[in-house]
């Protein structure tokens, strides 16, 4: 560790009259000019990324620093000491107080391992981070530098810098990009996130150079970078640092991060996007995607790499975060593969991919997914509280279609809610077959029977689905749905079945054939015209059964019955929507009853 080092040089090494840490900065003085004298890649320093957010306690911020280096000039361990002519240093400028951190140490994120990588950056790269945590006490600003020596390919300090507000809770997570070849007229993009990805976001986010802009335009709303179409002489055919600050409207706080760029005046690597699923049918830009998909949705997206004079050697990605694709690249074609995207793993992510042959790389394409927690089945007819209109002795019907998006998922449920009170004489013509598709269907039908007019039904389905990505960190319950729609069934109307007679209906509502006809002045000759003919034009056509009496002040069930000479068994049985209505002192007012009035019964 550090302090076995520093004793160790001590017990050695450093007379009694150098401190230290001024035999330190020697040490690392000759590192470097050995280091200079033997390597002529210049510097050993790639990228960083600086951002910050709030910690535990008021006015503490956590630091943290995504940084890249030569991976030859280190062993491959879980942590390793940042490296540099100069030893590189995160300082803090504030009113609270002045401090420096050296002798960084950074957790190992990942490395190089490509053979062609590691001939085309002389030793491969090494990415790690490093958090430090400070207490301050005030709300600031707090400015946060990070600085050391040297650049990849020449002796040149390296610098970037970000700010501390604590009128906000955090800085953006902005995505490494280590090295960017552009070519004339091409754009690129210096992806952002929030650092919570389950929370929504609090910011608006604006974008500035915090370097030369080496002839780039920036747009300072979405942070994309635009090469001009004659790049300035003097940056052609060389690398370039380039740094990019993101802030946080509305405030002081900033991330930044520091990355290789060069002009290639002859020809510009391309991507073009084939395809992409589940959204077959889209096509995403060469810059940015922004999807939003859910679990149980399997993943593929297929990147075609073109550049002139053969194909690529490999690619780069942003290592910062874990990459959930599989991913498959030949030269020419990248095929990327999430076939159980799952919420536990991530919600909310962005990764970046570069196509490197030598020491030239393609702009970064960048796809943003917000990954969604799978939704229940979807009904897809009928519609939620759809009202059906039905009459008495007509047979009606209709289908409850269910579906899960998810094409994994499985329907296990799809069934009438138990607690349904079912209209009289109500058939399941067809029940539900589930577990076998990610949907499922039944069919309903009803005749509706003489005691059912006025009714008005509510009827409610449950749905419920079997996840079929049964995985780790993956939910392993059901998701349930419901739907309900009314019945209504009209009052003192009744369609005539096949070969019935007036003295048939007349039976069903217990009162006479003749009254019946009374009521319907339209029928002339009621015995050929109702139920003999088979053919005749009055087979499902809708008669009158009695009449339609609208409910005065101080009605009640009893008294509207004594007024037409009738019993109240016989009006609860015409008219189902007033069951409840028996022990009322009075009906509701303006309300319509069909009375079929005892005049004519023998």
């Amino acid at each position: 560790g550090q302090g076995g080092l520093r004793m160790w040089l001590r017990k050695s090494f450093l007379p009694s009259s150098l401190s230290l840490s001024a035999w330190m900065r020697i040490f690392l003085c000759l590192l470097a000019t050995a280091s200079v004298n033997a390597d002529p890649f210049g510097g050993d320093f790639r990228y960083s990324m600086l951002r910050w957010e709030e910690g535990s306690t008021p006015f503490q911020a956590v630091i943290t620093l995504h940084t890249s280096w030569r991976k030859s000039a280190v062993q491959l361990a879980p942590k390793f000491l940042l490296l540099g002519y100069q030893n590189p240093t995160i300082s803090i400028i504030s009113a609270d107080f002045n401090v420096s951190f050296s002798d960084l140490v950074a957790d190992t994120r990942n490395y190089s391992q490509d053979a062609n990588m590691e001939t085309a950056y002389n030793g491969g790269w090494i990415m790690g981070e490093t958090r430090v945590v400070q207490q301050f006490k005030s709300k600031g600003p707090h400015k946060v530098t990070f600085s050391g020596c040297c650049w990849y390919g020449s002796t040149n300090n390296f610098y970037q810098e970000m700010y501390i507000d604590f009128s906000t809770k955090y800085s953006a997570k902005l995505f490494g990009l280590q090295h960017v070849s552009v070519g004339p007229g091409s754009s690129f993009i210096i992806p952002a996130l929030r650092p919570y990805p389950t929370q929504p976001e609090l910011y608006k986010y604006s974008w500035s150079f915090c370097s030369d802009s080496l002839g780039l335009t920036l747009d300072e709303a979405t942070g994309k970078l635009t090469v001009p179409s004659s790049p300035p002489p003097s940056k052609l055919n060389s690398l370039n640092y380039l740094c990019v600050k993101n802030s946080l409207q509305g405030s002081m706080s900033s991330s930044s991060t520091l990355f290789l760029l060069a002009y290639d005046a002859t020809q510009a690597p391309a991507l073009a996007v084939q395809s992409l699923y589940p959204m077959s049918d889209s096509s995403l830009p060469d810059v940015l995607g922004n999807y939003t998909f859910y679990t149980g949705f399997p993943i593929f997206l297929n990147l075609s790499v073109q550049v002139g004079g053969g194909d690529f050697m490999g690619i780069l990605q942003d290592w910062s975060d874990p990459s959930p694709f599989q991913m498959d690249f030949d030269g020419k074609t990248l095929n990327l593969t999430w076939t159980k995207p799952c919420l536990g793993q991530h919600n909310e992510f962005m990764h970046c991919y570069s196509f490197y042959r030598g020491v030239e790389v393609s702009r970064p394409f960048c796809v943003h997914i917000t990954l969604l927690e799978d939704s229940a089945p979807v009904f897809l007819t009928p519609k939620p509280w759809t009202e059906f209109y039905w009459h008495m002795g007509k047979r009606a019907s209709f289908d409850v279609v269910v579906q899960d998006m998810a094409p994994l998922d499985l329907i296990s449920v799809l069934e009438i809610y138990t607690k349904t009170i079912l209209p009289p004489e109500f058939h399941v013509d067809s029940y539900a077959r589930v577990n076998v598709a990610n949907n499922a269907s039944m069919s309903l039908s009803l005749t509706a029977p003489p005691i059912a007019g006025g009714g008005r039904y509510l009827v409610c389905f449950n749905a419920s689905d079997t996840a079929g990505s049964r995985y780790r960190n993956c939910r392993r319950g059901t998701r349930d749905s419901s739907l309900c729609v009314y019945i209504n069934v009209e009052r003192c109307r009744y369609v005539v079945r096949p070969r019935e007679t007036l003295q048939d209906i007349a039976g069903l509502f217990w009162t006479d054939w003749v009254q019946l006809w009374a009521v319907n002045p339209d029928i002339r000759n009621p015995d050929t015209q109702i139920g003999f003919n088979p053919d005749s034009n009055a087979f499902g056509a809708t008669i009158n059964i009695g009449h339609l009496y609208q409910v005065s002040v101080g009605d009640t069930v009893a008294s509207v019955a004594f007024k037409f000479g009738t019993t109240i068994k016989k009006l609860l049985q015409t008219n189902a929507d007033i069951i409840d209505q028996v022990d009322s002192i009075t009906l509701k007012e303006a309300s319509t009853l069909c009375v079929i009035p005892d005049s004519c019964r023998r």
